[in-house]
């Protein structure tokens, strides 16, 4: 077993599949190395100006500086990298953080002419250094694609993907011209297989980190595949029934694998509520996406989600949300379940 911590950021253009392969990269190496792993993201929402942040990449929050955003994402990622990456890493050794975005986002999305690469990054100077940062290359074909399956609405930042790929370039050359990062680029055009056995040879070439069993991929069984998740499917279904919730039948409209549940309580009162089988990282945006496609008041979410424990976030904002049709009602409370605990 390395004892020495492990920091990954994996970043790229939007649709270019970093965020579901940081979670299958969690899951490989929570194989390898159980309990080791925390799957983190940026914007964090539990941390500082979180909330605010994902307002304006939601559109939600038009009339903004991007000096202030810069500075919101700084405060952003020294909350979540003093509380949460640097807590992990030094709590005991071998422990390993996989982040979707980190600065280097921050040097694409919040640098203007006013507001150059040399001053967002002297604002992150602070912030912890990975071992290892990824940059998913992807073709803007496969990101539109991979975008329109989503099933929900575009990001601030989400389109002209031909200048954010230059400006991820530019960033590039200058964290390695300034601050002599590792950055190691991945053709992230071909299967999710294809993608993670890239990731995990580069990591098994870290200083500390040479072990055989990262070489295995091929046997590795890919948490999407048919055998897996009807498992992880059915120790969810059990759980409801176990637990005396009543499935009422799948819901079409999510991009997810949803369920519509029931809730009979004493005195004959019955609360309605959302079973999400989940897939990839649940930021707080796509839980409540998938609360406001409802036609009416849902009173809870219970969210099943197939990686380690520590990699899921237990914040969620109750906000005011507008459903589908109309209306508007509070983000419903959200129970998270990991495999651990069906």
């Amino acid at each position: 077993m390395p004892k020495k911590s492990l920091f990954i950021v994996i970043e790229g253009l939007d649709g270019s599949g970093k965020s579901t392969l940081a979670r299958q990269l969690a899951i490989f190496l929570n194989g390898i190395y159980p309990n080791k792993i925390k799957l983190t993201f940026e914007p964090h929402d539990g941390s500082t100006s979180g909330l605010y942040i994902r307002q304006i990449l939601e559109k939600k929050i038009t009339d903004f500086s991007h000096r202030t955003l810069a500075l919101a994402f700084a405060a952003n990622r020294m909350d979540h990298g003093s509380r949460v990456i640097s807590n992990w890493l030094t709590g005991e050794e071998g422990r390993i953080v996989i982040c979707d975005r980190y600065y280097l986002s921050s040097l694409v999305y919040q640098t203007t002419e006013e507001t150059p690469m040399e001053e967002v990054m002297h604002l992150n100077r602070m912030a912890r250094k990975p071992a290892i940062i990824f940059f998913f290359n992807v073709s803007n074909e496969v990101c539109y694609q991979r975008m329109d399956q989503r099933n929900k609405a575009k990001e601030l930042f989400e389109d002209n993907l031909t200048a954010t790929r230059n400006k991820f370039l530019k960033g590039i050359e200058f964290l390695r011209a300034t601050r002599q990062e590792n950055i190691v680029e991945i053709d992230a055009n071909g299967s999710m297989d294809e993608v993670l056995r890239g990731l995990v040879l580069q990591i098994n070439k870290l200083e500390g980190w040479e072990d055989k069993r990262l070489l295995d991929v091929d046997r590795f069984q890919i948490n999407l595949n048919n055998e897996r998740t009807q498992s992880f499917s059915e120790s969810c279904f059990n759980y409801l029934e176990k637990n005396g919730f009543t499935v009422n039948g799948k819901l079409q409209w999510s991009d997810q694998e949803a369920y519509a549940i029931q809730a009979d309580l004493p005195l004959g009162i019955q609360q309605r509520g959302i079973a999400i089988i989940a897939t990839e990282t649940q930021r707080y945006d796509v839980v409540l996406n998938n609360a406001s496609m409802q036609n009416e008041l849902t009173d809870f979410i219970i969210l099943f989600v197939p990686g380690p424990a520590e990699g899921e976030n237990p914040h969620y904002e109750r906000e005011v949300i507008q459903f589908k049709e109309k209306g508007t009602s509070l983000m419903p409370t959200v129970k998270i379940v990991t495999r651990e605990m069906l």
